[in-house]
């Protein structure tokens, strides 16, 4: 393969001419997420970035002194090489467009953001910030109208709230936008957030309402599971609850009969020692009914 375009000036039809070749190859066979390492002198193959950065890193910083991929592109140029350029080509047609972002992160291009303007930045905006040029055009004509579309159901949203006088938070309706227009949120990803960030760490408690219909349905399951265990153990509680009831109504019970034939008991030996006493007292006033008649009987008569 003819690599002699690359010792030509920058600023030449030429050069520009092969640096095109080489992005085509280069994208369509070694690209991860729209990005290869870009073999410009500043970032020597270290840096990742999209097509754009690197075909304007080439031109303005040239490549690396003994570029490496030299060699790769006599591979691109073989049959095994141009096989795997068509499958890289017919899997990039696939993809309505890219990002800007280059080599930085979502997160990174958010707070950069927020830095400058001093205001917070939705999910809705690090769209738009992420599929738009240096000039402020979008990057592709699928960005477009994607942005066009997210901005007026936006709007919509707004304006269902204010005329219901309801106060919504942003946030809740970025995503809600997000998630009609784009559907639901794939397992364990939050779109638009880069890697690293889970529905669980970013909508919270809510996350199942942006996840996909069978993590949904498996969340209902889990939740309905969660609700049979909480019935059953809410009743087996009950049932423990009734059944100490029941027992200390039972022992209540009996020593309310203890108290009361103990108290039955004390009454009846109470009214067997009265009776006991009063015929003591019978028979003692009977005994001094005799004694006296004896005396009467024994004393002298008067003369």
């Amino acid at each position: 393969m003819d690599k002699s375009w690359m010792n030509y000036s920058r600023v030449s039809n030429v050069y520009r001419s092969g640096v095109e070749s080489f992005l085509n190859l280069a994208f369509a066979t070694s690209s991860q997420e729209n990005m290869i390492l870009c073999p410009c002198k500043k970032c020597v193959n270290i840096n990742w970035h999209v097509r754009e950065v690197v075909h304007e890193h080439l031109i303005v910083f040239g490549f690396v002194r003994g570029y490496q991929w030299e060699d790769a592109c006599d591979f691109w140029n073989s049959n095994k090489g141009e096989s795997r350029e068509r499958i890289g080509v017919a899997s990039r047609e696939k993809q309505k467009f890219t990002h800007t972002a280059g080599s930085k992160s979502f997160a990174r291009i958010a707070n950069e953001h927020e830095i400058t303007s001093g205001s917070s930045v939705g999910r809705i905006q690090l769209f738009d910030i992420r599929h738009t040029r240096k000039d402020g055009s979008p990057i592709t004509s699928e960005a477009a109208e994607i942005m066009e579309k997210l901005r007026e159901k936006r709007a919509e949203y707004e304006a269902t709230a204010s005329t219901h006088n309801s106060s919504v938070n942003a946030n809740d309706i970025d995503n809600q936008v997000i998630a009609e227009v784009f559907g639901p949120e794939r397992y364990g990803r939050v779109r638009g957030q880069g890697s690293f960030v889970t529905p669980t760490a970013y909508f919270g408690s809510s996350s199942s309402q942006y996840m996909p219909s069978q993590s949904r349905s498996i969340n209902v399951e889990v939740d309905r599971i969660k609700q049979q265990l909480q019935q059953e153990m809410d009743a087996k509680i009950a049932e423990i609850q009734a059944q100490n009831a029941a027992r200390d109504a039972e022992r209540e019970a009996a020593m309310a009969a203890r108290e009361a034939e103990k108290e039955a008991t004390f009454a009846a030996r109470e009214a067997a020692l009265q009776q006991k006493y009063e015929n003591m007292e019978s028979q003692l006033a009977k005994l001094l009914k005799m004694m006296q008649k004896d005396q009467s009987q024994d004393s002298p008569s008067d003369p």
